[in-house]
């Protein structure tokens, strides 16, 4: 754990409550305890529990209570002195002011009540967190200035003064978050002027002061301020374990990996980058990277970490020895704090540092002690009198870490005594004993020591006030969550939470959902797509994959790519992205799930072999979404997507008749929407019709063709959506293999379609056929399909299968290698449920046992006993972790919270007035806290909504829109006049080219070809047509064309084959040139005996290579690439300049900069000295030192002209 500060630079650090964890992830955090202490600036708060009789844990502060700071509403109204010229005129009076009154000890805040959870402080603001026992999280409460945002409030309360400097003069706000009901505050740390609160919905939120980007939210300045809790953009799909904020940074370690991200002012090297830059949004910190941090801390300029083996590290401001080494420079990267010297002189053992505090010159590391050790011993460096070192001055430094407590002669009750938490303050410091006992010491202004004086304290000492006694009560409330929020609402431990509610296989790879929302994945994970990290390679037995925060709905596997659908119906995505099937924007491969932010209200999703679909709802309207690897037109996106890929979610547009209500007749019945879909490796099916509506289904397939597996009547390719006609047949299921499809009709019948032994035919079929094969034509509910073979479950839950069976994949034994007649698969039990990929099959029995068969190989299987051969013919049972794992379930949701409870029925209205109607007053805005109770909740809830919300409000944002609208479509109105303007200068351009083309030496004049082809070639011109076009839309025979080129005229033919087919600019075209240097790039290196360095030589003649340069340097390149050498300079030049160019000045071309810089001798140019010499040739009068200098004169003209 680490329990920073939290003061106007030193800073309090937190872990969030520990999210879903798997074997992959490591182990689960547990949440760090809550800070019962806290320091500011110039005052300090505590929790103290000392009424234990009443069960109260109530706020304690002290100090300077400029702004009400401390919250206790203790002030006067005091005169404000008069100007002299002011005092001359009698009837000019003396303002008044409200001002608050010091405390230099402990009070009581009495507004705070009792249940004060947490505390934090920072410069001129106190955030109170106020929880029940036995609930999940609580409410926040800011008191202090209110300027910058500091309390979360974007408007000055009602009970403020109207002043430009307006704080809390009567008692804390509560800041109001605009979170989802049922949402709450588990910890909270301060910066110098913003706050960081982690909430039950597992997002960090930050408001406050904003001027460096601190608040993490993407800007930054003096008028960025965040008044409002706002997400901080922390990267998605990665569970937040600790955070820390800064006087101007903040920190937080994420995911299982421990990764550490900072983001804010980046002076000294605070934020670890290894520069002084800053940033807006969270950043990496590439040092920490696989240390394993536990813990972080921020100071006011400088920044700590500790790792797993207890090791503390520091780095940013050096300057007074905070960072604990003796150069006392800047660190601009973690740097390792050394222990060993004083560590000798206590019997050398190894120090490892368990909670580090970090103030404004000064650090403070607090050592675990071995098992069995009594007291505590703290570490300290900087300078000041807050290191507690006893010095005399307080500019006296101590570079190195020193022992401070318990020092020689230290009283025995405080030897023997255990520190529990830390606070370290910008000068002063708080340490917080097992017993309860407050330790202070530091600079004593104002009273924040709490000892009743202003003298300042060198050494660690206790003061009167008695904290947090642990004797008392723990400093975690034990009902606190120790999993998931969300996935711990509900009525409590269900047995139906541990069952299976879906299973899939991928290629060499399986996953199991259960029915409370866990996933659990085995098998390979080469390519991700197990999604534990890159850590593991092969997982033999099944293992939680945890997608943070969030419970799970429905999960798909492709080939080497995974799908997963949550609760919040976002879709998550991992494994192989090569091809764009993760749909990120990139085709990038992760091993970890994330988010598909494309996408939302996600309500089914597909994966293929290498592409993806989902059906969501956009903009009010369900749609199909295609994306990934584009080849034979399996994403449905028509003939612009014959190959390639596309790396984003797109729409697929289907024909009109597919929504007989898009054509304006309402007559005609509800519009159809996708319903259901299924991806093969290479075409996809889906279903359209009206939700809750039978009868109405109806079946579309794209991709394709061959074997007629599209079920269009032919082995054509289908680029769009078409539709597949079913003879009276209503689908309701569909199923995609390789090169066979299954739909299972509403009346419980089989249908096939596609190659012969596939669907055990004597031939192809490529329209859907009846499946009559089944032995005693049974009721059948499910279908499956793998590569090459199909399953069927039966209402009685028998399985019958046919197909490939040589990898024991259908479940029939080892003598059956191909099934061409429907054979029943026995089990003991009836098949509940039933997935298959290419080589294996997993079911789960009625009996909830799960077994597997087929190749084991990669741990796809996941056994409870590995087998020894590589194929299993007979079912195994499956490793089923999941079993009974609902009892690990807590229940958190315990109706509200009662302090959120009392504050709503503070502000609920009257239940009763004139005519027996209940009325709404109090016109306060909606609270995040409220829960929905009654009638009378809701009517003031609505009534209480913001101004934002009211229809006026969004009719006004829908007009400002629509003029949004119009202007957009006005300016692509205007577009083709502009576009002759550039027409213009283009044609000028290239009349200015042409004319200067006579500069260049040697050149001569573009000749047309007026030779007549030959009458061979223009009869044969059809067949050659035919070919080409076959070529263009399927360029891997090119690509293998391409490796059987050996001579130069070869070469030369292919080239221009190439040139001819893909040389237009046009997006298709593009998509075919990368298809096509991929394909060739992959063969060429597969050749053996080729180093990496021959492909750029000369003489070897990479096709690749020469295909790309053709490529790029071909005429529809030209504005790109030539255009831009050819630019005139109109960089002005002086007059010195202008002789030695040759005259002229700005407005050149390349050509004529480089002639120009020969000083009008010579017309040549040359980029080595010996062909310069070459050229210029012997008439020349110059001697070599002339020579050199003229090449080296041009040679720094041209660098120049390119600058």
């Amino acid at each position: 754990q680490l329990h920073g500060c939290a003061m106007p630079g030193a800073t309090s650090s937190t872990a969030p409550p520990p999210l879903l964890s798997s074997a992959g992830h490591g182990p689960s955090r547990c949440l760090a305890a809550p800070r019962k202490i806290a320091c500011g600036f110039y005052h300090s708060v505590a929790i103290s529990n000392s009424d234990a009789s009443a069960g109260k844990s109530e706020a304690y502060s002290w100090g300077r209570n400029q702004h009400n700071v401390l919250g206790l509403h203790i002030s006067q109204r005091r005169s404000l002195a008069l100007s002299k010229d002011d005092a001359r005129v009698p009837e000019k009076k003396a303002e008044e002011t409200t001002y608050f009154d010091d405390q230099a000890e402990p009070r009581r805040v009495e507004c705070m009540h009792s249940n004060v959870y947490e505390v934090a402080c920072g410069v001129s603001h106190t955030i109170f967190l106020k929880k029940n026992a036995g609930e999940s999280g609580g409410v926040v409460f800011a008191s202090g200035l209110g300027m910058r945002g500091r309390l979360g409030c974007a408007e000055r309360p009602a009970n403020t003064e109207a002043e430009e400097h307006w704080c809390t003069h009567v008692e804390p706000e509560l800041v109001r978050f605009k979170w989802d009901l049922g949402t709450r505050a588990l910890r909270v740390v301060c910066g110098a002027d913003h706050t960081l609160c982690y909430a039950t919905d597992g997002r960090l939120y930050a408001w406050g002061a904003n001027g460096t980007g601190q608040c993490g939210v993407g800007h930054s300045g003096s008028d960025a301020s965040v008044f409002t809790p706002t997400p901080v953009l922390l990267p998605g799909g990665k569970a937040v374990a600790c955070f820390a904020a800064g006087a101007m940074h903040s920190m937080a370690v994420l995911g299982a990996r421990s990764e550490v991200w900072s983001w804010g002012c980046g002076r000294n090297g605070r934020l670890g980058h290894g520069s002084t830059e800053g940033c807006n949004n969270p950043l990496a910190i590439a040092a920490l990277d696989a240390m394993g941090v536990t813990a972080v801390a921020c100071g006011e300029a400088h920044s700590g970490a500790i790792d797993q083996e207890g090791r503390a590290l520091l780095w940013g401001a050096g300057s007074g020895g905070r960072l604990g080494f003796l150069d006392q420079d800047d660190a601009m990267v973690p740097r390792f704090v050394s222990f060993d010297d004083i560590a000798s002189q206590w019997g050398g053992r190894a120090v490892r540092i368990s909670e580090l505090s970090l103030g404004g010159f000064h650090s403070l590391f607090l050592e675990e002690l071995p098992a069995g050790a009594s007291g505590s011993r703290l570490w300290a460096c900087g300078s000041g009198f807050a290191t507690g070192a006893g010095q005399s001055e307080e500019s006296q430094a101590y570079c190195l870490p020193r022992i401070v407590f318990p020092r020689a002669g230290e009283e025995v009750a405080l030897r023997g005594a255990k520190i529990v938490q830390l606070a370290a303050g910008m000068f002063h410091n708080l340490a917080l004993l097992e017993t309860g006992t407050l330790l202070s010491w530091g600079v004593g202004a104002r009273g924040r020591i709490g000892n009743g004086q202003e003298m300042d304290v060198n050494v660690v000492t206790p003061i009167g006030l008695v904290g947090f006694d642990l004797s008392r009560g723990p400093l975690v409330d034990p009902c606190e969550p120790v999993s998931s929020p969300e996935l711990s609402l509900q009525a409590g431990p269900s047995k139906a939470d541990s069952e299976l509610s879906q299973l899939v296989c991928g290629s060499v790879h399986s996953m199991a959902l259960t029915h409370g929302g866990e996933l659990y994945v085995w098998g390979c994970n080469e390519s991700g797509q197990l999604g534990l990290g890159a850590d593991f390679t092969y997982v033999w037995k099944p293992q939680v994959l945890a997608i943070p925060r969030r419970k799970i709905r429905q999960i798909a596997a492709g080939y080497d790519h995974c799908l997963a659908i949550t609760e919040l119906s976002e879709l998550w995505a991992w494994g192989k992205g090569t091809d764009g099937q993760l749909g990120f924007g990139q085709a990038r491969s992760t091993s970890e799930p994330q988010r598909v932010t494309a996408l939302s209200e996600v309500m089914t999703c597909a994966a293929g072999e290498v592409h993806s679909a989902a059906i969501a709802r956009q903009g009010g309207r369900v749609q199909l979404w295609t994306w990934g690897n584009a080849e034979s037109g399996k994403l449905g996106l028509g003939h612009q997507y014959m190959s390639g890929m596309n790396i984003e979610p797109a729409v697929v547009s289907f024909p009109a008749e597919a929504s007989p209500s898009a054509l304006g007749s309402e007559a005609a019945g509800p519009k159809k929407v996708p319903l259901a879909l299924c991806l093969g490796s290479s075409h996809t099916m889906v279903l359209l019709g009206t939700p809750n509506a039978e009868g109405a289904n109806e079946l579309w397939t794209f991709g394709n063709g061959t074997y007629g597996k599209l079920g269009h009547g032919g082995w054509d390719n289908a680029y769009s959506p078409k539709q597949v006609y079913t003879r009276g047949m209503v689908p309701k299921a569909i199923a995609c293999g390789a090169f066979h499809s299954l739909s299972l009709s509403q009346d419980d019948h089989v249908f096939v379609w596609g190659r012969s032994d596939m669907v055990c035919h004597d031939e192809d079929v490529d329209r859907p056929m009846k499946f009559g094969l089944l032995e005693g034509n049974p009721t059948v509910k499910h279908i499956v399909c793998g590569e090459m073979h199909s399953l069927v479950i039966t209402k009685k839950g028998k399985v019958y299968g046919w197909g490939d069976n040589r990898s024991g994949q259908v479940g029939l034994g080892a003598g059956f290698p191909d099934v061409h007649v429907p054979d029943q698969v026995e089990f003991s039990e009836p098949v509940s449920l039933i997935a298959t990929g290419c080589n294996h099959t997993i079911v789960q029995l009625a009996n909830e046992e799960t077994l597997a068969f087929g190749v084991q190989t990669l741990g796809r299987l996941g056994l409870q006993i590995r087998r020894p051969e590589r194929i299993v013919f007979d079912a195994r049972r499956v490793e089923a972790v999941w079993a009974g794992r609902g009892d690990l379930l807590l229940q958190l949701a315990k109706g509200p919270p009662k302090e959120a409870q009392a504050i709503a029925d503070r502000e609920a209205p009257d239940a009763a007035s004139e005519g027996g109607q209940n009325r709404a007053v109090d016109k306060g805005g909606i609270h995040s806290h409220q829960l929905v109770t009654s009638f009378l909740m809701i009517q003031n809830m609505i009534q209480r909504q913001e101004e934002t919300c009211t229809v006026a409000r969004m009719a006004a944002l829908e007009a400002e829109l629509e003029g949004q609208l119009q202007g957009f479509l006005q300016a692509i109105r205007t577009l083709p006049e502009r576009e002759k303007g550039l027409n213009l200068l283009e044609s000028e351009f290239d009349q200015s080219l042409y004319n200067n083309l006579r500069f260049i030496k040697g050149l001569s004049a573009p000749t047309v070809d007026t030779t007549t082809e030959d009458p061979e070639f223009i009869r044969r011109f059809p067949r050659y047509k035919e070919i080409l076009l076959v070529l263009q839309s399927q360029v891997n025979y090119l690509a293998v064309l391409s490796t059987c080129v050996s001579s130069t005229i070869e070469q030369e033919a292919f080239l221009r084959v190439v040139g001819r087919l893909l040389g237009t600019a046009s997006e298709r075209t593009q998509h075919l040139v990368l298809m096509l240097q991929r394909l060739m790039v992959s063969l060429e290196i597969e050749t053996p005996g080729r180093a990496l360095r021959d492909y750029f030589h000369p003489k070897t003649h990479s096709m690749a290579l020469q295909v790309f340069s053709q490529h790029a340097l071909s005429q529809v390149r030209a504005k790109d690439l030539v255009h831009l050498y050819m630019k005139a300079d109109h960089k002005p030049r002086t007059g010195g300049e202008q002789h030695a160019a040759g005259g002229g000045g700005g407005g050149r071309t390349l050509l004529q900069a480089v002639i120009g810089a020969s000083e009008g001798w010579t017309e040549t140019f040359a980029l080595t000295l010996d062909s310069f010499k070459e050229i210029i040739g012997e008439d020349n009068k110059k001697d070599d030192a002339e020579v050199g200098f003229a090449f080296a004169r041009a040679l720094d003209r041209l660098r120049d002209f390119l600058i």
